[in-house]
């Protein structure tokens, strides 16, 4: 995916050394600052010059094909041990030759990324951190989603209206479109007597009311274990930090 990266070189005249050093290229990956081309042109913000790929990169791009032809139907996981095996094995001489173009290409990069930043107003810039941050935090919230699945958390059943909504969609047409389904259906749960609505709401209350007693015991479990991030029960959390030997698991 295209990616609209910062990097905090100090000048030009270091690029060389900078680029050159693993220790201080890693630096420079800690620092870098990631947002998508897609998400600066929702932003009206214009695209910032493209970042030169690395030896290593621009080294399996070349080979990619090669590795499909040699072996059809290679997964992508074993395309990339593939590209990994040649490039321990590639000629150190071309090798060293890939790294000067990049040097080359990098530093030529820097120059139109100064120019660039140049443009960026602030305004501009108060955008773009304020995307990163949503960016971040979208991240964060679904590895913590993820992290409770691995840890059994309990599904939250589906509402009144999903129920009946999966109901019909067994009789669906399939040459209606799924849009203009989806509206006719809530038309008709919208125009539904209450009474016809009542069984899908105790089949649904009676689901949730499963669901928060299920939860509660997760959620002392988790807490048991330590796992006091995917705790949203505050009432759990505040009484976890007045009993010391809730982290040990009995």
């Amino acid at each position: 995916m295209s990616v609209f990266r910062l990097f905090a070189f100090n000048n030009l005249t270091n690029c060389r050394n900078v680029l050159c050093s693993r220790n201080a290229l890693s630096s420079c990956e800690e620092q870098k600052a990631l947002i998508s081309i897609k998400a600066l042109e929702k932003l009206g913000i214009p695209k910032p010059p493209k970042r030169p790929m690395t030896p290593y990169i621009k080294f399996g791009q070349t080979i990619r094909s090669k590795i499909y032809s040699e072996e059809p139907g290679i997964s992508a996981n074993d395309t990339m041990k593939r590209i990994a095996e040649k490039w321990q094995t590639f000629d150190p001489e071309r090798k060293k030759m890939l790294q000067k173009e990049y040097l080359t290409e990098m530093e030529s990069y820097l120059i139109e990324r100064e120019k660039y930043d140049q443009t960026i107003t602030p305004e501009q810039k108060s955008l773009i951190e304020e995307t990163k941050q949503k960016v971040k935090r979208s991240k964060q919230l679904s590895q913590l989603n993820k992290k409770k699945v691995s840890l059994g958390k309990p599904k939250r059943p589906s509402s009144a209206f999903i129920k009946y909504m999966m109901e019909q969609k067994a009789k669906r047409d399939p040459s209606m479109k799924y849009t203009e389904w989806l509206s006719d259906v809530s038309k008709k749960w919208d125009l539904m007597p209450e009474q016809d609505k009542k069984k899908y709401k105790e089949e649904s209350e009676s689901e949730l009311q499963q669901y928060r007693s299920e939860m509660l015991a997760w959620e002392e479990n988790m807490l048991r274990q330590g796992h006091f991030d995917v705790i949203r029960n505050k009432d759990l959390l505040e009484k976890s930090l007045k009993t010391p030997s809730v982290n040990k698991i009995p």
